[in-house]
């Protein structure tokens, strides 16, 4: 043994006699773990446990005035639980030792948000105080062009299609689908197509997030009803995307023109 301020340290010789005996107890017989043949047993206790704190209330509930980790201590707990996988084992465990738990409305309404995938369901309808907003705003000072997705970036197209496609899946399963805009003389100008080609129109055909005025599958041509001027180099990658997805063509009908001069002519 070496001593060392009043306590002693095992050698390394010392540590590697002691395991081998270990070993070789354990394997003629004559050592026996402490815990050995106690699984069932300890399996027993957990369950006592557990049926003790049903409808028990969390030792920490209300409690603002505990002690916080320091941001280093975060760090490596985050560090320690990143790429962790619980078994199913494990899952199953944690729901029965929620079985008889007791929740409030305001948590049940959260659960249920939270398994429809409602987004900021935590925060929906919590109004902040004056205080807090202050403080909110003091923390975000000189963050905002350094944040990806604040000011001074611009989100590339892929993910403005994971927006798109993701607020087309919300408004479809919470706000009984989506009605896109029909134009006034749409119904009626892709009715004469439809019937001069002979082909089916499909109207407001989704792709890549974008809805379509009308699609002829057969002739992969995408048809476009302009009442209005639109911006012209976002209407180009529009159509790009559209084109590279479908490998279609594009017939563009601008009907602006016509309904422009109706109204100066009613005007006058």
């Amino acid at each position: 043994m070496v001593p060392k301020k009043g306590k002693y340290t095992r050698t390394d010789e010392i540590k590697n006699n002691m395991s081998r005996l270990k070993k070789d107890g354990y394997a003629d017989g004559k050592l026996k773990s402490w815990n050995k043949g106690r699984k069932e047993n300890r399996k027993e206790v957990l369950e006592k446990q557990s049926k003790s704190h049903i409808g028990q209330s969390a030792w920490n509930k209300g409690k603002t005035d505990l002690p916080k980790h320091s941001e280093e201590h975060k760090e490596k707990i985050r560090k320690k639980l990143k790429g962790r996988i619980i078994s199913e084992d494990h899952r199953k465990n944690m729901s029965k030792g929620r079985i008889g738990m007791k929740f409030s409305e305001k948590h049940k309404k959260q659960i249920s948000m939270s398994k429809k995938g409602v987004p900021n369901y935590k925060t929906r309808g919590k109004k902040h105080s004056e205080e807090t907003k202050l403080k909110i705003s003091e923390s975000r000072k000189g963050k905002a062009m350094n944040n990806k997705n604040r000011l001074g970036h611009t989100p590339s197209e892929e993910t403005k299609k994971k927006l798109r496609l993701a607020a087309i899946k919300y408004i479809n399963e919470h706000c009984g689908g989506i009605t896109p805009m029909l134009g006034h003389n749409e119904k009626g100008i892709l009715d004469e197509l439809q019937e001069e080609y002979g082909y089916d129109i499909i109207r407001q055909y989704q792709v890549e997030g974008y809805f379509l005025d009308g699609y002829i599958k057969e002739l992969k041509l995408a048809i476009e009803v302009y009442e209005k001027p639109k911006d012209k180099e976002r209407d180009i990658r529009r159509q790009q995307q559209i084109e590279k997805k479908l490998g279609c063509k594009f017939l563009r009908i601008r009907d602006y023109n016509k309904r422009t001069k109706m109204k100066g002519g009613n005007k006058k």
